[in-house]
């Protein structure tokens, strides 16, 4: 029997690296490392299975990563948030919401909600000139015509915009995926002020 295992986040999609993480049992999470039938998984050996698991954790794990402004998928040109600064209230309260339900305070990682993150920060791309473009206004209801697009976004540059948007203002002690909990959730907790921090004019006080 011969199949793939990837060896880097490059050759990991988010559609198969969400299903790794949705698997009710380890066949499953065969099935979606090597993408091969359920038949063929359960007749691999258990030795082989098992390490087939070990090395997708540990290329997961490594979390290669790089960033582009602009990825072209399959066909289509997505672009990353043109204007961190620029982004709109609605663009901000569905970016901390939604990662709020990923990095859970003392709780596991739940990645249900990560394509619909990363369809916040990566939209079709409208119009360009050299370095500067739009994307599509944001509408949450609307990400579902691009959303096949982003799931096959590769992890590493699911990395990449992860690492770029949580080390705005900060310095990164650690490029893994999984040890962003701590810095993402407080970098997006100053996207929006907490309560009773408006003046009395209506606007936000801010040391930044």
């Amino acid at each position: 029997m011969k199949f793939n295992v990837p060896g880097d986040c490059a050759q990991i999609t988010l559609r198969q690296f969400m299903a790794y993480h949705s698997a009710a049992d380890d066949v499953e999470k065969v099935m979606a490392i090597i993408n091969k039938s359920r038949d063929y998984c359960e007749g691999l050996q258990v030795d082989a299975a098992h390490t087939v698991i070990a090395l997708f954790e540990e290329v997961i794990e490594g979390a290669s990563s790089q960033f582009d402004r602009i990825i072209e998928v399959r066909g289509r040109r997505l672009g990353f948030l043109p204007d961190i600064n620029g982004m709109t209230f609605r663009e901000h309260v569905d970016l901390d919401q939604l990662a709020q339900t990923i990095w859970r305070e003392k709780k596991s990682i739940d990645y249900t909600n990560l394509p619909q993150l990363m369809a916040v920060m990566f939209r079709p791309v409208t119009e360009q000139v050299g370095q500067y473009y739009n994307i599509e206004k944001y509408d949450l209801d609307k990400t579902e015509k691009y959303m096949a697009d982003i799931l096959d976004l590769t992890l590493d540059r699911v990395n990449g915009a992860l690492l770029f948007f949580s080390s705005i203002g900060a310095e990164l002690a650690n490029s893994s995926l999984v040890y962003l909990d701590s810095i993402l959730k407080r970098e997006l907790a100053t996207v929006i002020p907490p309560a009773g921090s408006l003046n009395g004019d209506g606007t936000t006080s801010s040391s930044r």
